[in-house]
């Protein structure tokens, strides 16, 4: 499947998932194409929406859907962690 088409298709998966959000309400955070399967990480411009990763297997013309939620962000410094654990 070409990326617009998977891309659009996409969309229409995360926003059902999301109720609240449409597919003009979705966007593309990241997508990747190998061989005959796709795979794109999506979310909603609106605040606190979760991240749904989408993959489309060509073999078996199945999608699998994964929602996320972010449950922290905190910053590290370099100079906190210790190298011998890198």
């Amino acid at each position: 499947m070409d990326n617009e088409k998977f891309i659009e298709l996409s969309k229409e998966l995360a926003a059902r998932q999301g109720e609240a959000y449409g597919p003009d309400n979705m966007y593309v955070v990241w997508v990747a194409k190998a061989l005959q399967n796709n795979k794109g990480l999506f979310s909603s411009f609106e605040l606190g929406a979760p991240y749904f990763e989408i993959i489309y297997n060509g073999d078996k013309e199945e999608f699998y859907v994964d929602t996320y939620v972010k449950s922290s962000n905190r910053a590290v410094k370099l100079s906190e962690v210790d190298d011998d654990k890198i």
